[in-house]
């Protein structure tokens, strides 16, 4: 236990020892954006020194706190219109091959149906096909995309 005190005490001493040689803008970096980069100690070690310099470094990590407060935001309205522009074309992939493959299979009726009396008749094959395939297409991008 004593060893342990005396090995954080001579660690805090080594901290406070390097970050007096910072810049008061390198300090300001450690304590807000690179914060999570540092070991805690290095954290308070330069957060005292920066006390010392009588640099307020409680107020730049509040707007730091507030900067990505409104950087996360603005990412999940992105994601949410991303989200929507998706769902879109999935049902308009659904909309069209649905079109396309009930356009086709009337065409391919009317073929069959006026085909007795000319003697042949035509199937849509194309279309049929391509029209279950865009379905398809949309709902898998509905649901698992």
């Amino acid at each position: 236990m004593l060893l342990k005190s005396i090995q954080n005490f001579n660690m805090e001493n080594n901290f406070n020892s390097v970050m007096a040689e910072h810049k008061d803008s390198e300090l300001i970096k450690i304590v807000t954006i690179l914060r999570n980069d540092y070991q805690p100690l290095a954290v308070t070690a330069a957060e005292e020194e920066l006390k010392k310099r009588q640099i307020d470094f409680l107020e730049l990590l509040s707007k730091q706190t507030d900067t990505q407060t409104t950087n996360e935001q603005l990412r999940f309205k992105s994601i949410t219109v991303q989200n929507g522009q998706d769902n879109r074309q999935a049902k308009d992939l659904m909309v069209n091959g649905a079109i396309l493959f009930c356009g086709s299979t009337v065409l391919t009726y009317m073929s069959f149906s006026i085909g007795d009396a000319m003697g042949y008749y035509r199937i849509f094959w194309g279309g049929i096909l391509v029209g279950v395939f865009q379905f398809i297409r949309g709902v898998y991008k509905l649901f698992y995309q």
